[in-house]
């Protein structure tokens, strides 16, 4: 029996890395006050990370429209 070896894209994380440094200098700039990050793992395991907000009502709106967008059902602004 084979088993089932996990191959990592290396294309997608190049892409999430490109995006992380270019919101990091957004952040250092002060472009950025507060992130909400959902991120996923090579083995499939889904996480999030947040720092302070000014409006947690705020944040989780933009959330939920980020996911309608992901899912399809609405086009980006």
């Amino acid at each position: 029996m084979s088993s089932v070896v996990q191959l990592i894209d290396r294309a997608g994380c190049a892409e999430s890395a490109g995006i992380l440094r270019d919101m990091a200098g957004q952040a250092e700039r002060g472009e950025i006050v507060s992130v909400c990050v959902l991120y996923e793992r090579p083995d499939g395991t889904i996480g999030n990370w947040q720092s302070t907000t000014r409006s947690r009502t705020k944040m989780a709106g933009a959330l939920l429209d980020a996911a309608v967008r992901r899912l399809g059902y609405q086009e980006a602004p």
